[in-house]
């Protein structure tokens, strides 16, 4: 009985396979990419939705800046991906895909190009997550500054009185799931007690207990307690709270009330006499270079008040060289990785103090990626015209071969000639 041919090369050969080389098989495949192009199709679908109840904020943060999140469905909650994880599984399966296993010839040259400036976008991504600092930086005519302030970052700097900087910063992130009694406690080398931090409000306010009685179990801190509010459609408008305990070892225990637009920090001094400061505000960042507004111009459309130009006239001073600068909506300022961008402003002002309300507010951006989705588009710009030129001349020149091959293009034969009889011999 003679054996069976080998009827099943591919299907033997893919079980030879270790299961390293089946898994980047799989994440390599043109199925993970669809799926995962579809789950990025609901995200946006339900962040879109979303919008109508939650502040754009708190949109992009479950949705778009997670890995994993939960999604209220009816009663029960769904966990699903979030668009991290799907753009991170995105890059593996490009990289995979469409760089490593594609065939690489001068006709596939365009498309890794194109590929690659995919991959661009994703990286620039990725980078702008971890690395951005984003904030404002408000200034009067005639004032001069260098520090502008996170919209949502918040940190709770302790300070030692004498000394500039902070001995310890707590983010916000790393407490803001304290509710519901849950309490966390930080510590730090340099310093001679503990925080214990716990009732975090993502949107408070202060009451005072005589003018309202606090709910029972609301813990009161110098005759105030902080009273959560909802949150607010604009996540800038919300301002946080937190109650924090000081706690010395083998010493009394201090309760602080943390509010992030108090008008001054909490002072507590210690049983050694060392005295600190605890502020819980939005987080700052030094710029290297110092900007002074001069004067800011504003006009309106006649009759209206739609802003038709508003600009503001600087002087950037670095290293001691000073130079004007006019930023405008659409040219801002970059200098040293930073973009200054004529955010907003106010216009009013008293007629006892002309112009002395009047301030302009620059969006200062640091991205270390900013450029990145630049150079994708041009990228991708140069690889699809390379691929797609390709392919024109190939059918170009395929079409030109048919023709020439075509029996219709072949000459016709020319008739016979007439055939004229021979005289016969006599």
């Amino acid at each position: 009985m003679s054996e069976l041919p080998d009827s099943l090369p591919s299907a033997r050969k893919a079980a030879r396979r270790s299961p390293l080389a089946r898994a980047i098989a799989f994440l390599g495949s043109f199925g993970i990419g669809v799926v995962v192009l579809a789950f990025l199709l609901l995200l946006t679908w339900l962040g879109t939705i979303s919008q109508v109840d939650t502040s754009l904020y708190d949109v992009q943060k479950k949705y778009f800046d997670s890995w994993f999140f939960l999604e209220d469905v009816g009663p029960i909650k769904v966990p699903l991906p979030g668009a991290f994880l799907l753009m991170s599984i995105l890059f593996v399966n490009m990289t995979i895909g469409g760089i490593v296993r594609i065939r690489k010839n001068w006709r596939t040259f365009g498309v890794v190009i194109a590929h690659s400036s995919i991959l661009v976008l994703l990286a620039a991504g990725a980078v702008s997550f971890y690395f951005k600092r984003e904030g404002n930086l408000k200034l009067h005519e005639g004032q001069t500054g260098n520090l502008f302030t996170s919209y949502h970052d918040r940190v709770i700097e302790i300070t030692e009185v004498g000394k500039d900087s902070p001995v310890l910063m707590v983010h916000e992130n790393q407490f803001d799931d304290l509710a519901n009694g849950r309490t966390r406690t930080f510590h730090s080398a340099s310093l001679p007690f503990e925080l214990v931090i716990t009732q975090y409000a993502k949107n408070s306010d202060t009451e005072s207990a005589a003018m309202r009685p606090p709910p029972p179990g609301t813990p009161v801190v110098d005759g105030f307690y902080l009273r959560p509010q909802p949150p607010a459609m604009t996540a800038e408008a919300n301002f946080a709270g937190v109650l924090a305990t000081v706690r010395e070892p083998g010493g009394p225990e201090k309760p602080v009330l943390l509010w992030e637009i108090a008008n001054h920090p909490v002072t507590y001094r210690t049983a050694g006499g060392r005295v600190f400061t605890l502020h819980f505000k939005r987080q700052t960042w030094e710029l290297p270079f110092s900007v002074t507004l001069t004067q800011f111009t504003h006009e309106k459309h006649p009759g209206t008040m739609r802003p038709k130009v508003f600009s503001s006239d600087v002087i950037k001073r670095d290293g001691g060289v000073d130079q004007p600068i006019k930023i405008e909506m659409n040219k801002p300022l970059r200098h040293k990785g930073y973009t200054l961008f004529q955010a907003s402003y106010n216009d009013k002002w008293t007629p006892a103090r002309p112009r002395s309300e009047m301030f302009s507010v620059f969006a200062v951006v640091n991205n270390p990626s900013d450029q990145w989705p630049v150079w994708a588009t041009i990228m991708a710009a140069v690889g699809m015209t390379l691929h797609f030129s390709m392919k024109l001349a190939e059918a170009i020149t395929r079409s030109s071969r048919q023709r020439a091959t075509s029996p219709a293009s072949a000459p016709a034969a020319s008739p016979p000639a007439p055939s004229v009889p021979k005289p016969s011999a006599a």
